[in-house]
């Protein structure tokens, strides 16, 4: 008895599909694997339109991919930062006149 890899579902040894969900249940045939070599994402598993890479390559494409992202989040940052400065400027600058104000209204009262 052969069991499903995708439904678990029990079936004869003779059977070539799944009685229940109709995954084939023949091996998928095996496809000969060059260790140093690789595909890049977004390409068949068959290798049709695939670049073949090394690790070296795909590692050095994630970490310039990587370097790019983190300079565009600091930019952002820095402006952000830029802006939350400015604002905390002019909330300083407001409770200031609030201040010079109230005691200036306090003065006249007084005289």
């Amino acid at each position: 008895m052969k069991a499903c890899p995708k439904c678990e579902t029990i079936n004869n040894d003779n059977a070539s599909f799944c009685i229940k969900c109709s995954e084939s249940l023949s091996p998928a045939p095996a496809s000969p694997v060059n260790e140093s070599t690789y595909n890049r994402l977004g390409t068949s598993s068959t290798g049709q339109n695939a670049t073949p890479v090394t690790k070296e390559q795909l590692l050095e494409e994630y970490l310039s991919k990587s370097y790019s992202l983190q300079k565009e989040i600091n930019n952002k940052l820095s402006t952000i930062k830029g802006w939350m400065t400015f604002i905390g400027v002019l909330i300083i600058l407001d409770m200031v006149a609030t201040f010079f104000r109230t005691v200036w209204q306090g003065y006249n009262i007084l005289f």
